[in-house]
């Protein structure tokens, strides 16, 4: 059984890995994005020695909101009382961090890109991760965090060969189908057109049409992504509008290879 991921793992390398990420361009920061980046880096150092008395300082007592991935809520209280039951043995970094301030508050932004050491089986996660600071009387404080679960895809666009080719449909199937009411699964799929003639890409929508308002023109050895849920249904066309070929989105991200 894998391990569940500590609060506390998620919290410190968000804010950690920002202010390395960020410190480079120190010298293009406001002074109080850079007091952000150095109390981010106070609660690293923190955590690295228990030192719960900066997270005390730091934390602030009326912090309210910490959602993790999977949904709940916590406190300060709680976030305190598990420092003392995390160890750093795995991995974290975040990527395209961004620290903006306005008047008394501020917030940071990045993907926090986690992976577990000797936890057999255990996959990389992403996520999401939105941290928010008051400047109060005493100085600068967290007063919330929130992590929003991503794919690996989501990060970056995959590579074809890390794609399932799609298998077409038959045209004659259109009349069926119908993309799926309140799937909240996200997919990806890539509309590669390997014709000598420009093609184009249609979701059947949920009453079984063709949805003319995202349709997409694909020239002859292009491609586009195709971000959306789980078993909707796109239908490729020439210009005239005759079907090619009919894809669902898989749980895998998938290639759409025109031919």
């Amino acid at each position: 059984m894998n391990k569940r991921v500590p609060l506390f793992l998620f919290f410190v390398c968000s804010v950690g890995q920002s202010y390395a990420q960020t410190s480079p361009a120190s010298a293009s920061l406001s002074p109080d994005q850079q007091t952000i980046l150095q109390l981010e880096r106070e609660l690293v150092n923190a955590y690295n020695t228990a030192d719960a008395k900066t997270y005390e300082r730091l934390l602030a007592d009326d912090m309210a909101v910490y959602i993790t991935n999977s949904g709940r809520v916590r406190t300060k209280q709680r976030l305190l009382a598990g420092l003392t039951t995390v160890t750093p043995d795995d991995k974290c970094e975040i990527m395209d961090m961004s620290v903006n301030v306005w008047d008394n508050s501020a917030v940071t932004s990045g993907i926090l890109i986690y992976t577990p050491k000797n936890q057999k089986g255990a996959a990389t996660r992403y996520s999401r991760v939105t941290n928010m600071f008051l400047k109060r009387p005493g100085g600068w404080q967290l007063v919330a965090a929130h992590f929003t679960p991503m794919l690996w895809w989501q990060v970056r666009p995959p590579e074809d060969k890390q794609l399932i080719v799609l298998k077409a449909l038959d045209c004659s199937q259109e009349s069926a189908l119908r993309s799926p009411v309140e799937v909240d699964v996200r997919a990806y799929m890539k509309t590669t057109n390997l014709t000598d003639k420009p093609i184009s890409s249609q979701w059947i929508t949920y009453d079984g049409k063709r949805d003319s308002t995202q349709k997409v023109t694909i020239e002859p050895g292009q491609s586009r992504d195709v971000y959306t849920f789980l078993n909707n249904a796109f239908i490729v066309t020439d210009t005239d509008g005759k079907c090619l070929a009919i894809y669902k989105a898989q749980k895998e991200p998938g290639l759409m290879a025109v031919k």
